[in-house]
């Protein structure tokens, strides 16, 4: 389960890079908050465990290495629970895949390279309140693709 989760967390996150892509330099900060948004829409069906992992990691200096570890310590009916809420962001409707499909019409320009977005929407997001979970999932991409 601990495996399936890490892999839903990556393909959030690569879901997440698409958008963040499609930006102009000077809209990140907007584009940034619109895609927290987005995210807060899964809040009631992440438990309060897996959210707490988030706003730990939203702070660490390595979060890729730390998100394993931390994921690793829950039980396997919050992994299960953590898992549904991320897999229905790639499920057609769903309040938050309708809401990066907006995003997406959106921020149609394309405006630098993956890594440097990632890195620039997290810093917009660093401190915001509700937004822990994309500083993680963006900083986590960011160091994927800074290797």
């Amino acid at each position: 389960m601990k495996k399936l989760v890490n892999a839903y967390s990556l393909l959030l996150i690569a879901a997440c890079s698409v958008v963040a892509c499609k930006s102009e330099k000077n809209k990140t900060d907007e584009m940034a908050s619109a895609m927290c948004n987005c995210f807060t829409k899964l809040n009631d069906s992440i438990p309060s465990e897996a959210m707490n992992v988030f706003v730990k990691l939203s702070t660490v200096e390595k979060v890729s290495d730390s998100y394993t570890t931390e994921i690793g310590k829950l039980g396997p009916d919050v992994l299960e629970k953590l898992n549904r809420a991320l897999m229905s962001t790639s499920t057609p409707g769903s309040p938050v895949k309708n809401c990066l499909e907006e995003m997406d019409k959106k921020y149609k320009t394309v405006g630098g390279q993956e890594g440097e977005m990632n890195r620039k929407m997290a810093n917009a997001l660093k401190g915001k309140a509700g937004c822990e979970m994309m500083v993680t999932l963006m900083r986590m991409q960011a160091e994927k693709l800074g290797k």
